[in-house]
């Protein structure tokens, strides 16, 4: 309580700001990976169509 009145992170403040990079990182790798395989995905289904 003391270390947040004076400015520096409290314990509570670092393991929630850890946990909080964790969970959102892997979200800000995957995010984009998953817009190019869905694009991927509509074009092979687009071609695919188009042969057949």
């Amino acid at each position: 309580m003391l270390l947040g009145a004076i400015g520096l992170p409290t314990l509570t403040d670092l393991i929630g700001g850890t946990y909080f990079c964790l969970i959102s990182a892997p979200f800000h790798i995957l995010a984009p990976l998953h817009i190019g395989l869905l694009a991927l995905i509509n074009l092979f289904d687009s071609t695919s169509t188009s042969i057949s």
